[in-house]
């Protein structure tokens, strides 16, 4: 019954369907909703993909820019990630030596003058595959801004240039190698304690060397891998939040969706594969089986940008 301008509006919002009574969840898992503990597959189908980068701008088949979502410090609860450069998180580097997408990151953050990270991103991200959540402040607006450094691999490089100079990342090694950086950006979300992420392709563009086609395939993979990483409990956790796959350049929509990252314009069935089933009501809690009530989740006014239906 939505307009077709709702109806994409509406992707860039997350649907929850809250049950309350443990008793009925089975009945809702039946009919389609999709049900719990989480999977892989399960969380992968619940991510979003966004017609524009980290940063809300997209770069169309035109080579033009636009605006499509406003910048995360302007959304609460809003994380993205860094996918930094590990010679620019470790002294002597630092923000202001970078450019290009790096730079443009660093300029919305509010760092790009500065000589250095924060303390705790370097002693954190040492090595490929590490990830570290910060929460700057914008001096100049007073906002908050909440960010996620990551070091992903360069496939254009070797795989182990110590052990194995000259030799190339097989495919296997590369999603291996992704994964960990998922595993661990996935793990430091849910320190942040925002509900919302916004998620990019790790070493795309010129890091992807001989990849760069396959890169959305391996995305896929190494993203339900970096998932299994995670503990039962933080993977419960996280079908609380948000996470969505923002792909700045038009021309790559295409692959994402054909890998598996839910495509776009929306339809009514992939506005319901969106919709997370939570096991507790609108206020957060649950009536178990032995009519027990256990509190799963905040009421929503301790949520940012959380609303409810009052069925009255």
């Amino acid at each position: 019954q939505l307009s077709s301008e709702e109806q994409f509006s509406l992707t860039a919002k997350e649907v929850d369907m809250c049950i309350f009574a443990e008793k009925e969840l089975p009945m809702f898992h039946a009919s389609g909703f999709i049900a719990g503990p989480p999977t892989a597959l399960s969380f992968m189908q619940g991510i979003k993909t966004r017609p524009f980068g980290v940063l809300g701008q997209q770069m169309t088949l035109t080579k033009d820019f636009l605006t499509h979502a406003p910048e995360p410090a302007a959304v609460p609860g809003c994380c993205f990630v860094d996918p930094a450069g590990l010679h620019h998180i470790q002294p002597p580097g630092g923000p202001s030596e970078a450019g290009g997408a790096a730079g443009a990151i660093y300029r919305s953050i509010g760092i790009s003058k500065d000589a250095s990270f924060p303390a705790d991103v370097i002693q954190a991200v040492k090595k490929t595959g590490d990830a570290k959540y910060h929460r700057y402040a914008k001096e100049a607006t007073g906002e908050t801004v909440h960010v996620i450094h990551v070091v992903g691999p360069d496939l254009r490089k070797d795989f182990d240039p110590e052990g194995a100079p000259g030799v190339d990342f097989t495919r296997a090694q590369a999603v291996t190698a992704l994964s960990r950086a998922y595993g661990s950006i996935l793990a430091q979300f849910l320190a942040s304690g925002q509900p919302t992420l916004r998620l990019l392709p790790v070493s795309g563009g010129i890091f992807a060397g001989t990849f760069l086609d396959e890169i959305p395939a391996l995305t896929w993979e190494a993203l339900q891998a970096g998932f299994g990483q995670l503990s039962s409990e933080e993977q419960f956790s996280l079908t609380a939040k948000e996470v969505d796959m923002c792909i700045f350049a038009e021309k790559e929509l295409p692959m994402f969706h054909a890998s598996g990252f839910i495509a776009g314009p929306p339809t009514a069935l992939s506005f319901m594969q969106g919709i997370k089933t939570r096991p507790f009501g609108v206020l957060g809690q649950q009536m178990t089986l032995t009519k027990d009530f256990l509190t799963h989740a905040p009421e929503p006014a301790a949520v940012p940008g959380c609303c409810f239906v009052d069925p009255a």
